[in-house]
């Protein structure tokens, strides 16, 4: 029953990208400790291209969140509250 959220990034990011990459971690570092069977997995590719293709994405833009193999949000920070709303459906759903 585990839900596996990846961070997926750029090796080499603009600073923008740096900033809410480190953001976005610390927002689901503070959700996995809510929810300890969340899985984080942080992924870093050399390329744009190689990250959509790995990761079956659907939008060019990075940090890229995943949850459960579904692209939640690309390039933005997400709102905790609605994140820990989307895993509590997804809680239910099992």
């Amino acid at each position: 029953m585990d839900i596996e959220i990846k961070i997926i990034s750029l090796k080499n990011p603009c600073s923008a990208c740096y900033i809410k990459y480190n953001y976005i971690r610390q927002i689901i570092e503070s959700i996995k400790n809510k929810y300890p069977y969340v899985v984080i997995h942080d992924l870093i590719y050399e390329t744009e291209n190689e990250a959509v293709e790995a990761e079956d994405l659907k939008l060019k833009i990075f940090p890229t969140i995943k949850v459960n193999n579904f692209q939640y949000s690309a390039g933005i920070i997400p709102n905790k509250k609605e994140l820990e709303k989307y895993l509590e459906s997804l809680i239910k759903s099992f």
